[in-house]
């Protein structure tokens, strides 16, 4: 199916700090119930505040984000997909659920894998 193979990328809060450790086991794979999954890519949103995570995936699996972290002990408490197959939610506006601050930060992880990818190819 199409949407399995269309980059999405997701500004994730986490309800605590989350460590490097689990952002590197994140980017290897770690090992589902329905089998093993990988970030494209993930970094944190915000170096301040390090419950805030942005993360690249290609897969369609449900529920997938949370369940990744879920897996590693922590809870979603926010998910917000910024990007997906080319279309970028508009990061200029803000509304009142959206700080101007987590915007900036959804930003720098867009293009941060733009660049990552920029160099793969």
């Amino acid at each position: 199916h199409p949407k399995f193979v269309k980059k999405k990328i997701y500004h994730v809060w986490l309800d605590k700090d989350i460590t490097e450790e689990d952002l590197a086991k994140i980017a290897e794979g770690v090992e589902l119930e329905d089998g093993e999954i990988h970030a494209d890519a993930i970094s944190y949103a915000n170096e301040e505040d390090r419950n805030q995570v942005g993360i690249e995936i290609h897969s369609g699996r449900n529920r997938i984000v949370r369940r990744i972290f879920e897996h590693l002990g922590y809870r979603v408490t926010k998910l917000d997909r910024v990007y997906f197959a080319g279309l970028t939610r508009s990061l200029a506006l803000s509304d009142s659920t959206r700080s101007k601050h987590a915007s900036h930060g959804c930003f720098r992880i867009i293009l941060k894998s733009l660049c990552l990818h920029g160099k793969n190819q």
